[in-house]
């Protein structure tokens, strides 16, 4: 009888330990406990609002907080814990702030923290003071906590160089420093380019660019962040690379033909150089005429004169060289041709004393013809009379313009 009894005893003590393993996984559910992927630190700029977003659940907060239950905390560095506030049983779970554990800072000069939402704390205005460990507890049998750290980021400030020289072929080393808080990131770039050149953490990155040509000179950009809901701070650098002057004998003047008494001869000579180059200029007996710190200089002779006449140099030099560069030019002597050498060619003397000739004999027949109608007709002129008269004197007056203007072209010959 025994025997047969002894089953039923076993599935009782089965069935026992099943009920109070739900029970317990029950009470256990019924615990407060904080929702998943809950930020472990939270990043905002210098003078905005920081967002502490706790969130928990909760079957029966009668049954399973405590009195006091969240509480929400500050730890300084030391770890020292300051309670910044709670919910209170007792006030209807109203949010209370602690005053008497609360940072100063938040309370003064103007109150500056406030919770929202089920857990989410909220401090406004935030400044580098702020940053540290917060955290929410669940006041439970066992109590739960979630540790936010907060950072408050000050727009980086960079030092920078505004201009940078360097000689071509040289190692150039461009050092950015950034300060935060936090330290930023800083990367280099060139300019109108987003390919990184340099990077560097703990606010600082050095650009290096070896054996340098002067066509890496330019405009640098040195970017400086530490808070990536914000856009990156950004200082410039002028990069110039010097090299020794270059002269261009395509666009220089090499030879001028030009012969005595010819007026404004250009003399060009043209170089580039960074610094920009000084080019003086020298006469064929040495005397220095001109100076000019340009990458194209002319020089204008007004007058050609025996002066001018050989080989001129052309001194151009930056500072980078040791040496001078001397390019020679020659103004060549061209002798005038033959017609040129007589201001008035026989033609032209011809010409002029024939029609000044003719230009006298009409006026004068004309003046002979009008004195002897008046004292010995004395008659009235008639009308063929007159326009014959006035013909003559008209041809006689044109004469006269052609022959000025021939003189004025024989005249303009001469120079």
């Amino acid at each position: 009888m025994f025997m047969k009894r002894r089953p039923a005893i076993c599935q009782c003590r089965t069935l026992l330990f099943f009920i109070v393993l739900l029970l317990k996984t029950a009470i256990v559910a019924g615990d407060g406990r904080f929702k998943p992927d809950l930020k472990s630190v939270i990043l905002v700029q210098n003078g905005t609002t920081a967002y502490f977003e706790w969130d928990y659940t909760v079957d029966n907060r009668v049954r399973d907080f405590n009195s006091l239950s969240p509480i929400w905390s500050f730890y300084n560095s030391t770890n020292h814990e300051f309670i910044i506030g709670h919910e209170n049983r007792a006030n209807a779970w109203a949010w209370e702030v602690t005053r008497d554990t609360c940072p100063p800072r938040l309370l003064y000069p103007k109150e500056r923290v406030h919770k929202t939402s089920v857990a989410t704390l909220v401090i406004t205005d935030v400044t580098t003071a702020d940053n540290g460990i917060y955290e929410c507890t669940l006041s439970l049998s066992s109590p739960k906590k979630s540790r936010m750290e907060l950072i408050v980021s000050v727009t980086p400030q960079i030092s920078l160089n505004v201009e940078l020289k360097i000689l071509e072929n040289d190692n150039l080393t461009a050092i950015c420093l950034a300060i935060g808080p936090p330290a930023p990131n800083v990367t280099w770039i060139r300019s109108g380019n987003t390919k990184e050149l340099a990077f560097g953490i703990n606010g600082s990155a050095v650009l290096k660019i070896y054996n340098i040509k002067r066509n890496q000179g330019g405009i640098y950009e040195c970017l400086a962040i530490n808070n990536p809901t914000e856009q990156p701070v950004k200082n410039q650098t002028n990069v110039i690379v010097q090299y020794c002057e270059e002269f261009n004998e395509i666009r220089s003047t090499k030879f001028v033909k030009a012969h005595i008494h010819e007026k404004n001869v250009e003399l060009k000579s043209v170089a580039d150089g960074v610094p920009v180059p000084t080019h003086v200029w020298y006469l064929p007996n040495k005397k220095m005429v001109h100076s000019e710190n340009s990458t194209e200089s002319t020089y204008t002779i007004k007058e050609v004169n025996e002066e001018h006449i050989g080989n001129w140099t052309i001194n151009i030099t930056n500072w980078i060289c040791s040496s001078y560069y001397v390019h020679r030019l020659e103004v060549i002597k061209v002798p005038p041709s033959h017609e040129e050498e007589k201001c008035f060619t026989s033609r032209a003397l011809a010409g002029i004393i024939i029609g000044a000739i003719l230009a006298v004999l009409i006026i004068v027949a004309v003046i002979a013809f009008v004195i002897y109608k008046i004292k010995f007709e004395k008659k009235p002129f008639t009308e063929v009379q007159k326009r014959g008269i006035l013909i003559g004197l008209i041809v006689a007056v044109v004469i006269i313009i052609i022959i000025i203007i021939v003189v004025a072209i024989q005249l303009n010959k001469c120079g």
